[in-house]
């Protein structure tokens, strides 16, 4: 029979043995960063070859990687929800727009550098859903990123995972080529349109083809016309011929995209009389 002396005994020895081990391992282990999505894009500093784990509510559907920051500037891999970047040279500053099979649309705004940055895992948090009062709900108000996204769904995403917004529905626009780039650089043409009837938004899908054979930032100062808000799919396109040669502005406007862009559009071919000159 073991006497109670030499069960403390080995009791402390399992301690002395055990506790420096789970001591070393919990040291060792790297915090976990929690983010809530309130719209506001994340932001994110990578170190030099250290791979960066990031982790979202929902599968992930699609990751627009910078050109400039595509191999062998960083290597970027992702399956289901989680997303592995690894930064192989340091760069200053660049937005990532990653869109999750749910449709929610992410913005990490990452930089890279040898001095600093962590292999913290970082793990973002959906926004809690405001508590229900018992009152009657409000009608509820779309911002212009949610037109955005909505616009982004429909070209880029699974019909079936398209959710509806009550009061936004789409309505013609003239799908012609138009001088809408500022420089000639970006061939440009209307491709669909919405308009939320409660706020009087429109928002406007047009698709740009690179003109040239160089890499081009999409700059949303180089738009002709009065915009509330312009959101490229892709922050550039590369030389025309290659496979991101094209991509997608979204332009948020107080006005139908023809009304804001009347200037720029090519004349409508007008009828001709018996007599040889335009029917008046």
């Amino acid at each position: 029979m073991i006497s109670v002396t030499s069960l403390q005994r080995l009791l402390a020895l399992i301690l002395v043995l055990t506790v420096p081990g789970l001591l070393h391992a919990a040291g060792t282990a790297s915090p976990v960063r929690h983010v809530i999505w309130d719209k506001t894009p994340i932001p994110v500093q990578l170190k030099v070859n250290v791979e960066k784990r990031i982790e979202f509510p929902d599968a992930l559907a699609s990751v627009d990687l910078p050109v400039a920051l595509r191999a062998p500037v960083s290597t970027l891999i992702f399956t289901g929800n989680t997303l592995y970047w690894t930064a192989h040279q340091p760069w200053a500053g660049d937005r990532l727009i990653v869109t999750t099979t749910s449709g929610t649309v992410y913005l990490i705004d990452a930089s890279a550098n040898e001095a600093s940055g962590d292999d913290q895992p970082l793990i973002v948090v959906p926004q809690a859903p405001a508590a229900d009062t018992g009152e009657k709900a409000t009608e509820r108000h779309y911002d212009m990123v949610d037109l955005v996204r909505f616009a982004a769904q429909h070209l880029h995403g699974p019909r079936r995972l398209v959710k509806p917004l009550p009061g936004v529905e789409r309505i013609p626009v003239r799908q012609q080529p138009l001088p809408l780039v500022r420089g000639g650089t970006l061939d440009a043409r209307p491709v669909a349109q919405w308009h939320d009837g409660r706020d009087g938004w429109y928002v406007t899908a047009v698709a740009v083809r690179n003109a040239t054979q160089r890499v081009i930032a999409l700059d949303p100062l180089a738009l002709r016309g009065q915009w509330r808000f312009a959101a490229p799919h892709q922050p550039s396109v590369t030389g025309r011929g290659s496979l991101g040669d094209t991509t997608v502005w979204y332009l948020v406007s107080t006005a139908p995209f023809d009304t804001v862009t009347r200037s720029l559009q090519a004349p409508v071919d007008m009828p001709v009389n018996r007599n040889g000159g335009e029917a008046q």
